[in-house]
């Protein structure tokens, strides 16, 4: 049995995480989770810098980067979209353990929202 051997991609601090994933929640944070399945394809031409890699590049950042989430902030967005996306000249990227920490942290947050929405719908008020 092998083992899938770790990412590469220096870790994030926890506020910086947390930062992320408001940033998520609050829209101004694209992701390559929110490209629609049977869209994947399109994520070079969204994140370009990953248009630009050639094959060996691509290899590597498969085999020892190993991103677990790609991301750019929605201000850095180009002029231009591709089928409804944003489209970045430039993209981060997220060590596989820091990616679940975030997605954890925006589902949280996102849960938090819809429950205070429905509380104020409800006429409470935390006020």
């Amino acid at each position: 049995m092998s083992r899938t051997p770790e990412s590469s991609l220096p870790r994030k601090s926890e506020s910086e995480l947390h930062g992320i994933a408001v940033g998520i929640a609050q829209n101004a944070i694209f992701t390559d989770r929110h490209i629609a399945p049977g869209d994947e394809k399109l994520a070079s031409m969204i994140f370009m810098p990953l248009g630009f890699l050639d094959r060996k590049q691509l290899l590597k950042l498969q085999r020892k980067q190993r991103p677990g989430l790609v991301y750019a902030k929605m201000e850095h967005a180009g002029p231009r979209a591709i089928n409804g996306y944003p489209m970045f000249f430039e993209c981060s990227m997220l060590h596989p353990k820091d990616a679940q920490v975030v997605w954890q942290k925006y589902l949280s947050i996102t849960q938090a929202m819809v429950g205070h929405d429905a509380s104020e719908a409800d006429g409470e008020s935390s006020e």
